[in-house]
């Protein structure tokens, strides 16, 4: 079954966006780092107004599960869907030291989370 996405379905689909832009996301986090790659598009995913938001998102569901997706917007809107991406990337990475722990993982240690990580934690947390 096709359906709009949610961000609930941010854990399942930021592998499939990996799959299909590995090299790109490589670029956009300065590094190889697949889990760190993959928890960006996650976060993302759950947030409204970007080029990866759920908002533009649909899934291919089967027996319960998301095993596809797709993302699709107006690419006259491109520059500004593009602009919270760009934003976070140069926020999150662009000063980078060293490496920044993901959000769980600093909540774990009881050190903040950036901004935008715990929000997308607290969501990917409720669907779980």
């Amino acid at each position: 079954m096709i359906r709009n996405a949610t961000p609930c379905d941010a854990l399942a689909v930021a592998p499939l966006m990996f799959q299909a832009m590995e090299e790109i996301v490589y670029k956009m986090i300065g590094k190889p780092h697949k889990e760190e790659a993959i928890d960006l598009l996650a976060q993302l995913f759950t947030q409204k107004n970007n080029q990866y938001s759920y908002e533009n998102a649909w899934v291919y569901e089967e027996a319960g599960s998301v095993i596809g997706s797709v993302i699709a917007y107006d690419g006259a809107q491109l520059h500004a869907l593009r602009a919270p991406v760009l934003a976070l990337t140069v926020h999150r990475y662009a000063k980078r030291t060293a490496h920044r722990p993901r959000a769980r993982d600093r909540l774990e240690a009881g050190t903040p989370p950036m901004r935008g990580e715990l929000a997308a934690h607290r969501v990917i947390s409720r669907c779980e």
